[in-house]
């Protein structure tokens, strides 16, 4: 294991207000050296051009991917772990969306 402060990271939440994509993908291009990463929550915004890309790059790095009820919160998701109700993402959402990606798959709805 590196000593790098990263390599302990499990959750990060981005809200980078249009970057979302390239932050995702930056975290994406790290992931083999960052394995301990379990979840990434951040906002889908439809009008960014190629993001379902990203999510399904996302998922054949063995993430699955959920759309969040409501909005979340740092302390809430993060913190106390209750991730609330889960519905897998199967195709691109059409407006802007709260949106999960988890190693594990957790509470899943229908």
């Amino acid at each position: 294991m590196s000593d790098s402060p990263l390599d302990q990271v499990t959750a990060i939440k981005i809200d980078v207000e249009g970057y979302d994509k390239i932050a995702l993908e930056q975290i994406l291009d790290t992931l083999p050296d960052h394995s301990q990463l379990e979840m990434v929550a951040f906002e889908y915004d439809p009008a960014v051009a190629n993001l379902w890309n990203t999510i399904k790059r996302a998922r054949s790095l063995g993430f699955e991917v959920y759309l969040l009820q409501g909005t979340y919160d740092l302390q809430h998701y993060v913190l106390q772990h209750d991730l609330g109700p889960l519905a897998r993402l199967n195709a691109p959402p059409t407006e802007f969306s709260d949106v999960l990606f988890l190693r594990e798959p957790m509470g899943v709805s229908a």
